[in-house]
């Protein structure tokens, strides 16, 4: 599951068109520290609600939260927690490997013909 905090993203707190000043540095720091601030609020209040929550990440930058693993009993509980905005489910994608690809997409080399679906794949690390 993934926590959304009543927090604003630290990227809502950056200047403007990629400047950095002492003044956007210091509100980003406020921003991060405020969505720490939130974690902490929310970790505490599952603790005294008896929610057995296990956290696997925090996330700060476009999103305000954490991803956490909850027993489906206690999601309900979780959702009503003070500083909770929401609480999103997460899903897992199976994709195809490069190699599955169909030949009439495929060059000679093994890479993607020019135009072909995979054309837009980050293929990071590959050959």
């Amino acid at each position: 599951m993934i926590v959304e905090f009543e927090a604003t993203p630290t990227i809502a707190a950056a200047a403007g068109r990629g400047t950095v000043d002492a003044q956007s540095a210091d509100r980003v720091r406020q921003a991060r520290e405020a969505v720490g601030s939130a974690e902490r609020g929310v970790t505490e209040a599952a603790k005294r609600a008896r929610i057995s929550l296990t956290h696997r990440r925090s996330y700060h930058v476009l999103l305000p939260g954490m991803a956490v693993q909850v027993p489906a009993n206690q999601v309900d509980d979780l959702c009503r927690l003070p500083g909770v905005k929401a609480v999103h489910g997460v899903q897992t994608f199976q994709t195809r490997a490069v190699d599955g690809v169909p030949a009439n997409i495929r060059t000679r080399s093994g890479g993607a013909e020019a135009g072909s679906p995979l054309d837009s794949l980050p293929l990071i690390g590959a050959p």
